[in-house]
């Protein structure tokens, strides 16, 4: 049996790693994950601080026996070019990389220029997400698609490729060598929890697709107006005739309509009806 170290907050991989016939999981350091509810007192799961425990994974790196090291959801910068050379070390990351490189990358989706999602399991390098690709998927991404939809099988998706990739190390003997990202890719992490688009400067198109990749419930995006702020969590283009010329004086930035149930605001190009909001 094959012997893996995990490092990460996905359940769905954590499950793969477990259920697999030719794996043997002994340690997991769980970051930040009440959905991974494995009991605590088993020796293998140790849960751990998102910020002040690299050290514990570092020691238990260069001191333990293991052949295979898979990180998927972890906030560290893992210093992978000082791990012991004779064990391998891959990477589980929910995008088409080299696209979407970075912390927030099924947000990246909607808001970059390639239309894919899909996941990736590459081997880890110093360049952060740029290691060789072991597997990858990709589809494409649809205007029917948001990231609460989203989100409900990504990490399934990237769990799949995760077995696909440990059937192939083993059948290689560990040894396969990947495949080099190609083309310019693309990084997001973003600095806020919260997003905030001006109705005065931005286009509707521009404020759509960064709606798609941050309208979940958890989060919404934030909608800039001249008359104040507010959260938004469903939004739709008006291309009704009528009401874009009934508007048609209402300058960019400004509310055309504000009732307890419609919110309708002038973007420079056009409107956006607005059906459920909070004021900030």
């Amino acid at each position: 049996m094959n012997k893996v170290v995990y490092v990460g907050n996905r359940p769905s991989v954590l499950k793969k790693l477990i259920e697999h016939n030719s794996v043997n999981l002994v340690k997991a350091f769980i970051i930040d994950q009440p959905l991974i509810n494995y009991d605590n007192s088993d020796d293998w799961l140790e849960r751990i601080d998102a910020k002040s425990d690299l050290q514990k994974i570092t020691a238990y790196v260069a001191n333990q026996d293991f052949d295979l090291f898979v990180s998927a959801g972890c906030s560290y910068i893992l210093p992978v070019n000082n791990f012991p050379n004779n064990k391998t070390y891959i990477n589980c990351h929910p995008s088409v990389l080299p696209w979407g490189k970075g912390i927030h990358p099924i947000n990246e989706c909607f808001i970059g220029e390639h239309n894919l999602f899909g996941a990736t399991i590459h081997y880890l390098s110093a360049a952060l997400d740029g290691g060789d690709i072991i597997e990858q998927v990709q589809y494409d991404l649809t205007p029917d698609i948001d990231i609460s939809l989203l989100y409900t099988s990504i990490f399934e998706i990237e769990a799949d490729l995760l077995e696909l990739s440990i059937n192939k190390l083993i059948e290689n003997n560990f040894k396969y060598i990947g495949k080099k990202q190609t083309g310019s890719g693309s990084y997001f992490s973003r600095k806020n929890d919260l997003v905030t688009i001006s109705s005065t400067d931005s286009t509707v198109e521009n404020f759509l697709n960064y709606f798609r990749g941050f309208s979940s419930s958890q989060v919404g995006i934030v909608v800039a107006s001249e008359q104040g702020s507010f959260r938004v969590f469903s939004a739709t283009q008006i291309n009704n005739e009528f009401f874009i010329d009934k508007f048609k004086h209402i300058m960019p930035g400004n509310i055309c309509v504000k009732t307890k149930d419609v919110l309708v605001l002038q973007f420079n190009n056009g409107l956006v009806y607005i059906k459920k909001w909070e004021k900030i």
